[in-house]
């Protein structure tokens, strides 16, 4: 008997405005949008993972919704997203 498996998880976010978050994503974290509706919704994917976002008026929500992307190649990444200025200062691979 095969037992389940749970293999993917979605994770839909809080965004103060959907079209800065679209433009954040795309632009600097290299995200494909796959739809967004400002003011409604928004579906962005990076190779096998993808994120939605509605949108939320309460700052401390927004900002308390998180999710964690397991990551092969974070050298690679690291490097990427340093030259497109989205590290701390202080970030180290």
């Amino acid at each position: 008997m095969n037992k389940p498996a749970m293999t993917r998880a979605v994770p839909i976010l809080a965004s103060l405005d959907i079209a800065a978050t679209v433009r954040f994503y795309v632009e600097k974290l290299g995200f494909e949008c796959k739809f967004a509706r400002e003011r409604e919704y928004a579906i962005l994917e990076r190779d096998e993972i993808a994120i939605h976002f509605w949108p939320c008026d309460d700052a401390h929500i927004a900002a308390n919704t998180a999710c964690r992307v397991a990551v092969k190649g974070i050298t690679a990444l690291f490097h990427e997203y340093s030259k497109k200025g989205v590290l701390r200062p202080d970030s180290k691979v």
